[in-house]
């Protein structure tokens, strides 16, 4: 295990070579910023104009399977819609990784645009759209309304989102993300024994999935094995 921590950042792009420059530019002192990089137009067919949701989807559950996520970031102009494909911005993404994982739904989100306003406009328009017209469209916009509403999300202009990429999950440490990835390290299906039964004969990874989630009883795992490790330290720094 290398000394330095693991931070886990999702970015969502249409521009491959955009991963080596996020590379390049990311960097969080004492950490390792490990980008896991989709591009959407991978999993679209020109000639059948056909874009493959299910494997799309797929993609993303291998990708962050196991990860903490501390950022999912993504450009607002992923994917421009075709006669049988729609348009994918930045807020379908944040959509998706909500649909995802409930754990997603508590995120940093960061959408970026060369037009933050055309961006903006075009959610407030999703939402203007259903209640002048009664209807649902390509996007409900009650569910809009709310997710917007109730996720972590920050729109900003493309170019100085690299500074704020960094800003924001930097803001992300914390002790949870520490344990987390301790616990990350370890074979997930090893079994806790602490001596306490509320932990005990239950596996790493039931543990991992709580405190991803902010489940109270991942936090009094934290604590348990805060308090154990304390502990043995001391007696061991006091014998």
């Amino acid at each position: 295990m290398g000394n330095k921590l693991l931070l886990n950042v999702v970015v969502f792009e249409d521009d491959a070579t955009q991963k080596e420059i996020l590379e390049n530019k990311i960097k969080v002192a004492g950490f390792n910023v490990k980008i896991l990089f989709i591009d959407p137009t991978e999993f679209y067919d020109p000639k059948e104009d056909v874009f493959n949701e299910e494997a799309f989807l797929l993609s993303i559950n291998e990708l962050v399977k196991g990860n903490y996520i501390h950022l999912i970031a993504s450009d607002w102009n992923l994917f421009k819609g075709t006669e049988k494909c729609s348009t994918i911005t930045g807020i379908d993404m944040v959509q998706k990784m909500s649909s995802i994982q409930e754990k997603f739904r508590k995120t940093q989100y960061l959408l970026y645009s060369g037009n933050i306003d055309e961006a903006s406009k075009y959610v407030l328009d999703q939402i203007k759209k259903e209640i002048d017209e009664r209807k649902s469209d390509d996007i409900n916009a009650i569910q809009l309304l709310s997710l917007v509403l109730n996720s972590r999300i920050k729109f900003i202009k493309r170019g100085p989102h690299f500074d704020e990429i960094v800003q924001l999950v930097s803001s992300e440490k914390n002790i949870s993300s520490i344990v987390l990835n301790s616990l990350e390290n370890f074979n997930q299906t090893t079994l806790i024994n602490t001596g306490n039964d509320e932990f005990d004969g239950r596996q790493i990874g039931h543990f991992l999935t709580l405190i991803q989630q902010n489940d109270n009883a991942g936090f009094k795992f934290i604590k348990e094995f805060t308090d154990l490790g304390i502990a043995n330290y001391t007696e061991i720094n006091g014998a």
